[in-house]
């Protein structure tokens, strides 16, 4: 006989209900079959509460089981977006030209890739920008660089690592220690020694004396063999330590700098021992450049000094030709041997500011100053400047 559904408690009649939406319904019906069984005893408190976690729990453990479902599937799908990024990114490396350069290990990390994309993210403001559509210049030089020494964004290479006699380009390490190391104001006394050095540059008379400002202007402006000997002799006079001589400052110096492929034996740079690299030069050359008294003499283009009573006149000419000829050429410094050819370091002025300047060297050239010009002309169009 069918009891009516007045006769059933609440709980009776949701029963079958409850088994046809919950998921997992047997639970349910599990709970509430014990209060069918009394079903003249209304439910207490103890079966609702038993009732609603036999719902809950299960409805709880399903929830769970989608939710990592869908975490474990995000994970995945991560993974194989990420791994088609890596072998995207490792695909457009490819496409990139490679320059290797093997020494030294202290080559800036500025732009020594050629290419525009690195030239932007290791200049943060961007200029110069490459113009890849002009070809690199193949200049008459064994060696050459031009660089930008505020960012040391290196714009023109050429064996720039190779280490190669310097020449008279060694003088400017002479002028570092004397600038350094001795007083502008003191007066030397020039010897046949140094006169018989080999060059007739400067002039130098024997037994006339020249403060070592007017022989740093000889040693810089025309390349005087006599001033730079004259210079080391009156320096060692007052060392006796063999760690202590002029040479062993220039060397020191030279260390100091952080220039690991240069070497000096002498101040004038006729011996081919005394040997250095375009790279070297360069960061060598910005240093001298930062010393006003130095920045002076090398970039007056003609001067006459004295002996110290006035007797003798030294007539100095620049033997940068650049000089006072093309525009922006603030100085420089020329170096000949016949076993070293031609060579100049030159300082180019670009954009505003004195210290807005590019650097040239060139080594073993047959014409230093039509590489130059060549590279300033190669240096305007290859480059963007500005906006």
């Amino acid at each position: 006989m069918l009891l009516p559904s007045s006769s059933f408690s609440p709980a009776q009649r949701l029963a079958p209900r409850l088994g046809l939406f919950c998921p997992f319904g047997d639970h349910a019906k599990i709970a509430l079959k014990s209060a069918i069984k009394q079903q003249q005893k209304p439910l207490s408190m103890r079966h609702l509460i038993l009732f609603t976690i036999a719902i809950l729990l299960p409805v709880f453990a399903f929830l769970n089981f989608t939710q990592n479902g869908e975490d474990v599937l995000d994970k995945q799908t991560a993974s194989v977006v990420q791994s088609t990024e890596i072998e995207d990114s490792e695909n457009v490396f490819e496409k990139l030209p490679k320059v290797f350069y093997t020494e030294p290990t202290n080559f800036p990390s500025t732009s020594n890739l050629d290419h525009a994309f690195f030239d932007r993210i290791k200049n943060p403001g961007f200029y110069p920008i490459r113009v890849w559509e002009v070809d690199l210049e193949n200049v008459n030089a064994s060696s050459a660089v031009v660089i930008e020494p505020n960012s040391q964004k290196i714009l023109y290479h050429k064996n720039i690592f190779d280490s190669r006699p310097i020449a008279s380009l060694s003088k400017l390490m002479t002028a570092v220690v004397v600038i350094e190391d001795m007083s502008l104001t003191d007066e030397i006394l020039i010897s046949r020694a140094a006169v018989e050095t080999y060059g007739d540059a400067g002039d130098l008379v024997v037994d006339e004396k020249l403060t070592v400002e007017s022989l740093l202007y000889a040693l810089l402006i025309s390349s005087s063999n006599d001033a730079a000997a004259a210079l080391e002799e009156y320096y060692n006079a007052f060392r006796v330590e063999d760690n202590a001589t002029f040479v062993a400052s220039m060397n020191s110096k030279a260390q100091q700098l952080g220039l690991e492929d240069t070497f000096f034996v002498e101040p004038s740079g006729l011996n081919l021992n005394n040997r250095s690299t375009a790279y070297d030069l360069a960061r060598l050359s910005d240093y001298v450049f930062q010393i006003p008294a130095l920045r002076q003499i090398l970039s007056t283009p003609v001067i006459d000094v004295q002996s110290v009573d006035g007797i003798v006149n030294h007539h100095l000419v620049n033997s940068n030709k650049l000089l006072g000829v093309m525009p922006n050429v603030l100085a420089g410094k020329t170096g000949y041997t016949e076993e070293a050819g031609e060579s100049i370091a030159v300082f180019v002025k670009k954009g505003d500011g004195a210290d807005n300047y590019l650097i040239y060297i060139i080594l073993g050239s047959e014409d230093r100053f039509k590489a130059v010009r060549q590279l300033m002309a190669w240096v305007d169009e290859a480059y963007v400047w500005e906006q």
